[in-house]
């Protein structure tokens, strides 16, 4: 099973990504989002406490979290969410669409450009590390 929740396209794009690298099993459960301001976004919390007995019955469970820079410390807020249950989480910087705030602002093209240049060697990685059910923590904090 695969829950995707995506802002602006990043995550979707990734999910497509590799679910089209990633053979289809029913003892796995993925997890797609992008980070909000270091954390899960609430729509991604409503859901998982609303599947929470499916995905801790799942044989793998596993998270790929999309982000401008780094993911604060949101693997241990979804590990939290998750009651601990999360074999696998990675992050894969997208460019950056978090404008919300003073100082914040999307990537100017060469950045975002060289984000997606890197996110299209990462991709076949994080697949394979799922495909061989890799338990580890990827993410740049």
């Amino acid at each position: 099973m695969v829950y995707c929740f995506s802002g602006t396209g990043n995550s979707q794009w990734v999910a497509d990504k590799i679910q089209g690298l990633v053979a289809d099993s029913n003892d796995v459960y993925g997890l797609f989002f992008p980070v909000y301001g270091w954390g899960i976004p609430k729509a991604v919390n409503e859901y998982i406490l609303k599947h929470i007995e499916e995905i801790q019955k799942s044989e793998y469970v596993y998270a790929v979290m999309t982000c401008g820079d780094d993911v604060g410390y949101a693997d241990n807020v979804l590990r939290n969410v998750l009651g601990g249950r999360l074999d696998a989480v990675f992050s894969l910087q997208m460019p950056n669409t978090y404008v919300c705030l003073p100082g914040f602002d999307v990537d100017k093209d060469d950045v975002a450009h060289a984000k997606v240049e890197r996110a299209l060697i990462r991709v076949p990685e994080i697949a394979d590390s799922i495909s061989q059910r890799d338990k580890r923590t990827d993410v740049v904090r």
